[in-house]
């Protein structure tokens, strides 16, 4: 749940996320690329950066703009693509 409010909000809750967007504009952090972005960067923080994680994408469109993002998923993301059915 920490994960999706500091996602939400990110200038609002995690020092840490708050100083890494702190140069990104408003704009940036709107709409589905700017949550995209957000997502990056908070992975590559020291406090997600070493859990394994899986990133699940509905569509290939949606993964094309996280790779185009600077930095990229950190090597411990799995990158999973297609429909959600449901939790494990």
């Amino acid at each position: 749940m920490r994960f999706e409010r500091v996602w939400q909000s990110p200038r609002s809750y995690s020092r840490d996320v708050r100083r890494a967007v702190s140069d990104l504009t408003h704009r940036q952090l709107s709409g589905v690329a700017g949550k995209l972005r957000i997502l990056t960067i908070m992975l590559n923080r020291p406090e997600w950066a070493r859990r394994p994680l899986t990133v699940h994408f509905l569509n290939k469109e949606h993964q094309a703009m996280v790779e185009a993002c600077e930095p990229g998923l950190p090597a411990n993301v799995i990158q999973v693509v297609g429909p959600w059915t449901g939790f494990p």
